[in-house]
């Protein structure tokens, strides 16, 4: 199995590039490997991996954060600030409980290093720990996805728990199984002395919508003691909603996107739209009725005048359905903006950065002002739509750049401005 970090999860000293002021050194984040191999371990044990590094530059090395690609890797950081010569690690410990077979996992370390990049990244560094794991006890299967079922009707998987090939024990029972949901029951049947079946229903008093569960097995066995077993599904009404969930991606101001969501009955009953509500400077939308009181579409638009900036809407529909009065729909996206600072983010080590400001359609717009929020850091206009930033006292740069302009739903642009 692998663990990626998508790009979009970079941190804003990232997202285009890091400026770090023109003149005197940068600091030089070396590692001594970039991957490490944990061998073999048994399922339910942890690895762990220290990754040494040294700042070999002339500046202080300043660590912004540390990513890891799943929440079974984790990689605190225990220091931020390293000076030239110094030496540190990051430690990587992976938990291996309800996993199996061949692993690799991604680490990302972030720095003010501008010479580390990865993926078009800069300032980030990309460490891989890997290995494998043996299964002393193994579930087939450990998960359990059950299509959409009707209200009222019950549902029924099986697991097989077995002993694991090559250190699996010859006899073992399994002492208790539990579920984290009401509507999941979970029951335990031998089939043989290394092998038994977990039998998992799903009541008919599951609730509309989707569902989830988390079945755990314990054993007797002192090496692995539990299993996890995961149950997700979901129970289905007459009304049929497809997607519940909306993405429009990046999107230019009144650029015209739509995008439509299927409202119908399941079995061709009466169905009509009794109302809808919104609350969202971002989107906007209405019904269009297909067939009376059948079918029916949700349009969703950008709101011509929307804000820059990612959002996260929910549209309710109301209807006349008894099982399921209403729908809802979560709409995602981001909005454009229509002036952007290049470079978005500053890394101050001595000498002023510069910070250009542009219409992304070439448009016309004037700067206002510039503001400060924050601590160590001035700015002052530089012609027409330039913004110089400095060091301003001792101590750590920390502060946000705010930029306000004329153009309509975008008052103001913000810079982020970090330094040692």
């Amino acid at each position: 199995m692998r663990g990626r970090i998508p790009w979009r999860w970079a941190t804003p000293l990232a997202l285009v590039g890091v400026a770090v002021a023109l003149g005197g050194e940068r600091p030089d984040l070396v590692f001594e490997e970039m991957e490490a191999h944990w061998g073999m371990i048994v399922q339910g044990e942890t690895a762990t991996h220290s990754f040494t590094f040294r700042n070999a530059g002339g500046r202080t090395l300043s660590l912004l954060r540390v990513q890891t690609s799943c929440d079974c890797t984790a990689a605190p950081l225990e220091r931020r600030d390293y000076p030239p010569g110094a030496s540190g690690a990051i430690v990587v410990t992976f938990d291996s409980a309800g996993r199996g077979g061949e692993q690799e996992h991604e680490i990302l370390v972030h720095s003010n290093d501008p010479e580390e990049t990865w993926d078009g990244l800069a300032g980030v560094t990309r460490l891989v720990f890997r290995g494998g794991i043996l299964e002393f006890l193994r579930a087939l299967p450990p998960s359990v996805y059950i299509p959409g079922h009707d209200l009222g009707t019950a549902q029924e998987r099986r697991v097989r728990i077995q002993a694991g090939e090559r250190i699996g024990p010859s006899r073992f029972e399994l002492t208790a199984v539990e579920s984290s949901s009401p509507h999941v029951s979970a029951e335990a049947v031998r089939r043989g002395p290394a092998e038994w079946e977990v039998v998992l229903r799903v009541l008919p008093t599951a609730p509309l919508g989707p569902y989830r569960a988390e079945v755990v097995v314990r054993t007797d066995q002192e090496r692995q003691s539990t299993l996890h077993l995961h149950v997700a599904g979901e129970v289905l009404g007459d009304v049929a909603v497809g997607p519940r969930e909306v993405h429009f991606g990046e999107v230019e101001r009144g650029g015209g996107a739509e995008r439509r969501v299927g409202i119908t009955s399941r079995r061709g009953r009466g169905l009509r739209v009794l109302d809808l509500v919104q609350a969202s400077a971002f989107v906007a939308a209405e019904v269009v009725t297909l067939v009376e009181g059948r079918s029916h579409e949700l349009v969703l638009r950008p709101r011509p005048d929307a804000p820059a900036g990612p959002f996260a809407a929910r549209v309710r529909v109301l209807l006349d359905d008894p099982d399921e009065p209403c729908v809802d729909v979560r709409v995602l996206g981001e909005v454009l903006p229509e002036v952007v600072a290049l470079p978005p983010a500053v890394y101050l080590e001595g000498a002023p950065a510069r910070v250009d400001l542009a219409h992304r359609r070439g448009e016309a717009f004037a700067v206002k002002g510039v503001e400060v929020e924050g601590e160590g850091v001035a700015a002052v206009l530089e012609g027409a739509r330039s913004v110089v930033v400095r060091r301003a006292g001792e101590g750590r740069a920390s502060a946000r750049v705010v930029v306000s302009t004329d153009v309509p739903g975008q008052p103001t642009v913000v810079i982020e401005v970090r330094g040692e």
